[in-house]
């Protein structure tokens, strides 16, 4: 069980309390942390707090040395990617370490076949993929996507179509883009 102690708890720039936090952590182990480390876990849950659509219920922040922690478990993969998004917009983040679980609703969970068949036609929705450039393979709720496009802002958009699908628990984009196969040779 971790317990959080405030040492001293002067008034900061937006009225939360700034100062040294003492962690006591597993096995009486004392964690001290930074007023800037203190200060960045507030700063980085705020930011995902704001974050349109993402519903932060289930989602714990930590952060020692500048590098973010984020724990807890989420009902999609857009909103996991939406909490690191958020994350590593806060200024005097070095890094994001992510183990936020997927736990999807019953409603959402998908037999591969139909999530697929969604994922597929999520992709021929997208006005910035060449038509049918993409092909989809599904297993245990986690997409895989091959093929080929001209521009990498293609293989973004590809990926990020599919991050919207409900039922999706992880991505693999594997899309070549031919203008950088091009520079590299």
């Amino acid at each position: 069980m971790q317990t959080d102690y405030d040492i001293h708890t002067p008034v900061g720039m937006i009225g939360q309390p700034t100062g040294v936090t003492v962690r006591a952590g597993d096995g009486g182990v004392l964690d001290i942390m930074s007023p800037m480390d203190s200060e960045l876990e507030r700063f980085v849950l705020d930011e995902i707090i704001g974050e349109p659509g993402v519903t932060t219920k289930g989602i714990g922040v930590t952060v020692s040395g500048g590098i973010v922690t984020l724990r807890g478990s989420v009902s999609s993969l857009a909103d996991k990617r939406a909490a690191i998004a958020a994350a590593e917009r806060v200024t005097g983040v070095r890094a994001v370490a992510c183990e936020i679980e997927i736990t999807l609703p019953s409603a959402y969970r998908t037999e591969d076949q139909s999530l697929a068949q969604i994922a597929a036609a999520a992709l021929e929705w997208d006005s910035f993929l060449p038509w049918r450039a993409v092909v989809v393979a599904v297993e245990d709720g986690w997409v895989t996507l091959s093929g080929t496009v001209a521009y990498a802002y293609q293989r973004a958009s590809a990926g990020r179509s599919i991050s919207y699908v409900p039922g999706v628990r992880g991505i693999s984009n594997e899309i070549v883009v031919l203008s950088e196969v091009a520079k590299a040779s």
